[in-house]
């Protein structure tokens, strides 16, 4: 791995598995990708391949589209749906003998499909932690396995494992999985670099790859017409918890709006609680305009990881809930000086003491974003080799 510069401009690149559902935390992903791409492979032209178990968005996209408008979204990646039966072995205990031989299968059917793919310069999958999935799995491992075979220049952004992974595959054959990778690879946590390293693969622990977006984000301006007392709730969980949570504040004349930075997921719990309790609930369109709302905000409280992260890069002062394990991980490394267990125990008082020391809070913010953009977020950067 190097990187070097190209003279060429007729090479592309590929970006597989772009997780286009919605999410503004896997556009804040394909974002921070598609520039380090750009660093390394500077006139290329890239494509990125949407994930093909994951619907679209359509409306995100074109907003993605309109900051992206040389990248090229030509469909999804190769994939043959499981059969009734099939999703029935992958629920059974029988998974782990059926998983890896239908992964091979997938990948033979597959060859003559990305038999195109023999041209791209580079190929990348995009992080997150999808490899430890069922159809999930297997579309990425099969595809992994059918390109290897096509295209040895093949390499993954950084990504998570759940622990479930380990007892779901024979080790040698997970560890032939992500060996197809190029080497070291890149994982985000201290639970999947433990993993890769009982594996054998060859890895490094670094960041998610987000905290290297470029710095024009500074030049995101704060949302319009916004109270900026506000106290945004961005918090993923159940609606009754959060509802408990949000009518104390209330009751302690605490000015709460709700966001979201994945409608598909939360709009089911926060339509209601907004019409409930009279609050707003703001959905922006891009990663850009989450930015833009939080800095039209006095002090973020959430438990999603990609809420802290772009809350970091926003500089805005950040309450995690740590009743998640990205978001208690973000805490303690980041050594927040303020953050609660559960929704249920923000209070005003609370929230008045993470903002009388906005200033603690936003050092220990900024140190940590310095620290993860420091460390190995990209395959095709010096600071993996």
């Amino acid at each position: 791995m190097s990187n070097q510069s190209h003279e060429s401009s007729s090479e592309r690149i590929a970006i597989l598995f772009g997780n286009l559902k919605g999410n503004l935390g896997d556009f804040a992903i394909l974002q921070a990708m598609i520039h380090q791409i750009t660093l390394a492979y500077p006139g290329r032209g890239i494509d990125v391949y949407a994930h093909p178990l994951v619907p679209i968005d359509a409306m995100r996209l074109a907003g993605f589209r309109r900051f992206n408008g040389d990248v090229n979204f030509p469909g999804t990646t190769y994939y043959k749906a499981a059969t009734s039966f099939e999703k029935l072995l992958l629920s059974s205990f029988l998974r782990r003998r059926i998983q890896p031989r239908m992964i091979e299968s997938l990948a033979k059917q597959a060859e003559s499909s990305f038999a195109s793919f023999a041209a791209y310069e580079a190929i990348f999958f995009a992080g997150g932690d999808q490899w430890s999935g069922k159809e999930l799995g297997l579309a990425m491992f099969g595809t992994l396995m059918a390109l290897q075979r096509i295209n040895p220049n093949l390499y993954s952004f950084p990504f998570s494992l759940k622990a479930s992974i380990v007892g779901l595959y024979p080790p040698g054959l997970l560890k032939s999985y992500f060996s197809r990778l190029r080497q070291p690879v890149i994982v985000r946590d201290s639970l999947t670099k433990k993993i890769m390293d009982d594996l054998g693969v060859t890895c490094v622990h670094g960041a998610d790859c987000v905290f290297s977006l470029p710095d024009a984000v500074a030049e995101v301006e704060p949302a319009a017409a916004r109270a900026r007392e506000r106290v945004l709730f961005v918090v993923k969980g159940q609606e009754e918890i959060l509802a408990t949570a949000i009518e104390r504040l209330l009751a302690q004349s605490v000015k709460i709006e709700l966001l979201s930075t994945c409608p598909q997921e939360d709009d089911r719990i926060f339509q209601p609680l907004a019409k409930r309790f009279s609050i707003p609930y703001h959905t922006p369109a891009t990663w850009q305009g989450v930015i833009a709302e939080f800095r039209a905000s006095s002090l973020i409280v959430t438990n999603r990881l990609h809420g802290l992260i772009l809350g970091s890069i926003a500089r805005v002062p950040l309450l995690p809930v740590t009743d998640r394990k990205k978001s208690l991980a973000f805490a303690r490394d980041a050594d927040m000086p303020h953050h609660v267990k559960a929704a249920t125990d923000v209070t005003r008082d609370l929230l008045e003491n993470a903002l009388s020391d906005k200033e603690l809070v936003l050092r220990q913010m900024r140190a940590y974003q310095e620290l993860c953009r420091a460390q190995p977020n990209s395959p095709v950067t010096p600071t993996v080799l």
